[in-house]
């Protein structure tokens, strides 16, 4: 089993994409032109024509090359239309060239657990599976969602379909004002991927409106076989009304007797996991790898 490195210009489109297409544990974050998108000059370790893919989103900074999770991607890792053992997880790690110093990504949740070379921390996402019903999937709410979505529908709320700035904007004045990372080149990233996922036909933003302006808002990646709640804006009244539940139970409503699961994207933060699970979501767990091989002192500022 020979892995093979390859830069960006050597690496065959069609057949990655094909693999991901077909693969197990697929994911639309894997596709060529997502990982074009959020990690530009991309780099891949494969196996044979393409069975096994593995991207590698990289970065420079102060000199030293490094492994990176980029924003809008929650998981990555091992791609294949095989299932993935612990012997071949280990191996594609193991073939991460030594020129990056530093690694800190994401596996998916079908690539088993590293070796002792890297600290991998357990991360949780929820998943709902869409296959019921709806009324059968509603059984599985938690009584203070039920509460919150029959408020919702009391305060005379109705959906709308808001532009990808609205949501950025109800964001920005919300959590993105309590989150660090979340700077100016973030929003402008996500703008850049909501117009490919728009021109692949893939995803939409859905929001609920008091009448007067939208109140809370999320963008939807939806393919035949997942929806992924990407991203989402909420407001002091979307709170108060619970104008988010809403909007999420019209979005169980719309794919109930489907085929597909409906992704909300994590969290590890207590309240959202919560939040999440009140829908009758599973939990999921994937892996953070962080390996640190940069020079002393540098190392000591990536611990």
């Amino acid at each position: 089993m020979e892995i093979r490195y390859l830069e960006h210009s050597e690496i065959d489109k069609a057949k990655w994409d094909l693999n991901i297409n077909q693969a197990l544990n697929k994911l639309p974050y894997a596709f060529s032109w997502y990982l074009d998108v959020v990690s530009p000059n991309w780099h891949a370790l494969v196996i044979d024509d393409y069975n096994y893919v593995f991207p590698l989103t990289w970065r420079k900074k102060m000199g030293f090359n490094y492994l990176y999770q980029p924003m809008f991607t929650q998981q990555l890792g091992i791609f294949s239309s095989h299932p993935v053992d612990y012997a071949t997880s280990n191996a594609f790690l193991n073939a991460i060239p030594s020129q990056f110093k530093l690694i800190e990504i994401n596996l998916n949740s079908f690539n088993p657990a590293a070796g002792n070379k890297f600290i991998a921390t357990k991360q949780l996402n929820f998943e709902l599976e869409l296959n019921k019903p709806y009324e059968e999937l509603r059984k599985f709410y938690s009584e203070n969602q039920k509460r919150n979505i029959n408020k919702a529908k009391r305060s005379e709320l109705s959906l709308n379909q808001p532009d990808i700035s609205e949501v950025i904007s109800l964001f920005r004045h919300d959590r993105g004002l309590k989150i660090e990372r979340m700077k100016d080149e973030s929003y402008e990233l996500l703008s850049r991927l909501f117009s490919t996922l728009k021109q692949k036909g893939i995803c939409y933003t859905r929001g609920v409106s008091d009448g007067s302006q939208t109140i809370c808002g999320g963008l939807f990646i939806q393919t035949d076989y997942r929806i992924i709640f990407l991203f989402s804006g909420n407001s002091v009244i979307g709170k108060s009304s619970g104008a988010m539940s809403l909007l999420i139970d019209s979005v169980i409503q719309e794919n109930a007797n489907k085929n597909i699961v409906l992704d909300f994207e994590g969290s590890n933060d207590f309240g959202l996991a919560r939040y999440y699970s009140s829908f009758g979501s599973i939990e999921h767990v994937y892996l953070h790898l962080k390996k640190n091989t940069l020079p002393f002192p540098v190392r000591l500022l990536k611990r």
